[in-house]
């Protein structure tokens, strides 16, 4: 029965992954300007140094740093990337920018020593103003799915063949449950209610496809192959239909 259930299940369900809202894009996205900015300043600067060290050993480093950023800005302004990703990329900077205030410990130079490790500081504290933004940004408003054409009948008989084979009804909500990636008509939910005895599984099979109801102005149906009043009250609430 497990492969025959396996077989009706058209589109796996995954997590949504957490992606910053507009206005929480921009904020990440100026952060990252900004440190990038002080990054690039401070790069320039150890490239510039009459010290070897800070030419051959800082200023690469720091070079690679404003690499990164570029890279994490441009990941950020695209909308499919989740806030988990950009963090995991923020954080692994984060590790090389404070690797730079160690660095600065090669100039020989005490005054440029200092100068140094003031910009590294300046980077390190752009990087945290980053990982806030990630940390704070709240997801994206989740966009309703577009509607796709009803569970062909060839297929849809097959659901109904094993799901009326199935033992108990949780069992036959479970096999129900399974094709829920596919769209239906008021009808043939109400099909599949009717292979349903007990009414608050009858809710569940209700709520569980309603969202992929093709013909959401015939849910009358849905909601007539219940008989208890508390049930259909319970199925509005789920479902938010009126």
């Amino acid at each position: 029965m497990k492969s025959i259930v396996l077989s009706l299940i058209v589109i796996a369900l995954v997590a949504v992954p957490h992606r910053a809202s507009a206005d929480d894009r921009g904020a990440i996205l100026d952060a990252i300007a900004r440190a990038t900015t002080t990054a690039d300043a401070f790069a320039r600067a150890a490239a510039a140094s009459d010290d070897r060290a800070v030419r051959k050993k800082l200023a690469p480093k720091a070079t690679d740093i404003v690499d990164d950023l570029n890279s994490l800005g441009r990941r950020a302004k695209k909308d499919d990337v989740a806030v988990s990703a950009l963090q995991s990329d923020a954080a692994n900077i984060a590790k090389d920018t404070a690797k730079l205030i160690d660095l600065v410990d090669e100039a020989s130079d005490k005054t440029e020593r200092k100068t140094l490790r003031a910009q590294a500081q300046l980077v390190d504290q752009a990087l945290a103003q980053i990982t806030k933004q990630l940390a704070d940004a709240k997801p994206a408003k989740p966009t309703a799915p577009r509607p796709q054409p009803a569970m062909a009948p060839a297929s849809f008989k097959q659901l109904l063949d094993v799901a009326g084979n199935a033992n108990t009804d949780q069992q036959k909500f479970e096999v129900i449950n399974a094709a829920g990636a596919n769209w239906f008509t008021a009808n043939q939910i109400g099909q599949l209610m009717d292979l349903i005895n007990t009414e608050a599984v009858k809710v569940n099979v209700a709520s569980a496809l309603w969202p992929h109801l093709v013909d959401p102005q015939n849910g009358f149906v849905v909601f007539g192959k219940l008989e208890l009043e508390g049930s259909k009250a319970e199925l509005r609430r789920r479902t938010g239909a009126r």
